[in-house]
């Protein structure tokens, strides 16, 4: 606020900032991250933790809104 020369507060109102689409999803994506984990050491189950691993790599990257924060793993 700013304070006129008769004591009155006035508001100034600041215009908005235009972005194009094109910045408006980079500021506006979601970190994600995703957790995989097996529960056995087989190598079946190994497999399954790789697949958990291109999954969730390949979901989080297709969505333009996600930003990959990371893959969290418990073996």
């Amino acid at each position: 606020m700013e304070q006129s020369m008769q004591g009155i507060k006035t508001v100034r109102k600041i215009a908005q900032t235009k972005f194009d689409e094109t910045d408006q999803r980079k500021y506006r994506q979601i970190r994600v991250a995703a957790y995989c984990r097996v529960s056995t050491d087989s190598d079946e189950q190994e497999m399954s933790f790789e697949s958990q691993v291109e999954y969730y790599t390949d979901k989080i990257m297709r969505n333009p809104k996600w930003q990959l924060a990371g893959i969290f793993a418990e073996m």
